[in-house]
């Protein structure tokens, strides 16, 4: 068991997806960021906030992306799957790059 993996049962707190691609990222990118923040005890806190803000930033676009592109009205049940799955790629593509790979 590695040091990172004591601290996170240490804070008791679980990541979700963009929390751990976050970690990843910082781990194997941004190494003396990522060890800057291990030492100082503020990962998690930080990782946490990312997670956090992926999820508003996500959600928000999703409904930008709907006002533009109206759900159908008619039942069109593939239509409206298709709308739903362009606005998460859309809104994921863009979290990944402002708060996950910068």
């Amino acid at each position: 068991m590695n040091k990172i993996d004591l601290k996170l049962k240490e804070e008791n707190i679980q990541l979700g997806k963009y929390g751990m691609m976050k970690l990843n990222y910082l781990k194997y990118n941004k190494p003396d960021f990522f060890t800057e923040l291990l030492f100082k005890g503020e990962l998690m806190k930080y990782l946490f906030n990312v997670e956090n803000q992926s999820y508003k930033l996500l959600e928000r676009i999703q409904e930008e992306y709907f006002q533009i592109h109206s759900l159908p009205k008619n039942g069109d049940f593939m239509k409206a799957y298709t709308i739903r799955q362009q606005a998460k790629d859309y809104a994921e593509e863009i979290v990944l790059k402002e708060l996950i790979y910068n």
